[in-house]
């Protein structure tokens, strides 16, 4: 039977096979990012893990709409293939800077050639469509009507030009109408918004400010997201210590049942050895399905904190670079993802509870050997007070 050092071995292994610190992982193969394409959420992934996730979810399901694996927001789309659908999120951009200044060694491919299925390394990056382009997709970028005045850098001027990247970056524009700028911030409905968004839906409202340096107050908000990272991360972390402790509890009641058993076997030693070896198998059975439920709810909890650490290295490389109004934007917009995560634990608390193992022995047990038509025991797992499953009564063999 695996043990609940298992979970604490295999967290060793991640860890110690990191070549970076863990804010440059992707929350779902927990490995360095790998062209971290961005949802609209501002959750980021590789480029293949996030290919893998919509075969599987979108494909199978054949849905219109991908709903990301951390936060569940929804990304709907039209009529597009799963194979290209990948394209249609940007690359991170900041992220990929970061990678850079970190060393790491990018090898990015030309966006426009891997949507026709064609391999091609890139050379230059459109900041407004953020695509890395080769030098045959760059020109016809340049001269389309569409992209003509859109900035391409060159990939190795990346972190020399960061305020060109954020200036034209669309996590700073109105999620709403993508063209224009978030200029303005109403506190009733807590969103940042473009002057259209304001003549639509927020003309009526007494609290929208003109997002000024005069007008924000950093050291508060930024404060305040720090603040909610630490308790999430600390409660991730307290989560995933409980998964580990149930496991081990729950061992030890497979074990204290075995245990149980062996003692009977003075009594009735053939039949309790029988008794015993299912015992064994339908608690190995329930073992293992547990630490594989609990194994995914921890790597649920790496994802999670994986992703709020990558929050806060682009805040932080963000903040070196930005405008007072852009740190704002993205601070407000991923407390709001730290809410959405707060709610997930919250929760994953109120339904995380371990199984619990009883061996009802049959009253009857001394007079088994006259009549073996009888049950022995029958082994109850008990969730939340309720008894889930029953086992019929275990027969000893016939001989």
């Amino acid at each position: 039977m695996a043990t609940s050092e298992d979970l604490i071995a295999s967290d060793e292994m991640v860890e110690s096979g990191a070549t970076l610190s863990e804010d440059l992982n992707c929350p779902l193969c927990l490995k360095v990012f790998r062209s971290p394409r961005r949802l609209p959420c501002l959750h980021s992934f590789c480029q293949d893990c996030l290919q893998s996730h919509i075969s599987n979810i979108v494909f199978k399901r054949s849905i219109k709409q991908l709903c990301c694996p951390i936060c569940g927001c929804v990304a709907c789309f039209g009529e597009i293939s799963t194979e290209k659908l990948v394209h249609v999120f940007p690359l991170n951009t900041l992220m990929l800077s970061i990678l850079m200044k970190s060393k790491v060694k990018v090898d990015l491919m030309c966006n426009a050639c891997q949507a026709q299925d064609l391999i091609s390394p890139a050379d230059d990056l459109c900041s407004v469509c953020e695509e890395v382009l080769c030098i045959q997709c760059s020109k016809v970028h340049r001269s389309s009507r569409l992209s003509s005045t859109h900035t391409i850098l060159k990939i190795e001027d990346l972190l020399r030009k960061q305020e060109t990247v954020l200036r034209d970056n669309v996590m700073f524009h109105c999620t709403e109408h993508a063209c224009y700028p978030a200029e303005l911030y109403c506190k009733y409905h807590a969103t940042q918004m473009c002057a259209r968004c304001f003549i639509d839906n927020h003309k009526d409202c007494s609290e929208v400010v003109e997002l000024t340096n005069n007008t924000l107050n950093l050291s508060d908000t930024i404060n305040q997201m720090k603040q909610q990272m630490k308790t999430i991360k600390d409660q991730f972390k307290k989560l995933t210590n409980i998964n580990v402790s149930n496991l081990s509890k729950l061992e030890s009641e497979v074990n204290g049942l075995i245990i149980e058993i062996r003692t009977l076997k003075k009594t009735i030693n053939d039949a309790l050895d029988d008794l015993e070896d299912r015992v064994k198998e339908e608690g190995n059975t329930l073992f293992n399905k547990e630490k594989m439920r609990l194994e995914q709810l921890k790597d649920d909890c790496q994802s999670h904190l994986t992703a709020t650490r990558n929050s806060n290295v682009v805040v932080e490389s963000a903040s070196k670079y930005a405008s007072q109004i852009q740190i704002f934007v993205l601070t407000k917009r991923i407390i709001n993802q730290l809410s959405t995560s707060k709610r997930h634990i919250e929760d994953k608390y109120s339904k995380n509870d371990i199984l619990k193992l009883k061996l009802d022995v049959n009253p009857q047990l001394k007079s088994i050997i006259k009549t073996l038509s009888g049950g022995i025991a029958r082994l109850r797992v008990k969730l939340h007070d309720e008894i889930l499953i029953v086992t019929d009564g275990f027969k000893p063999p016939l001989k």
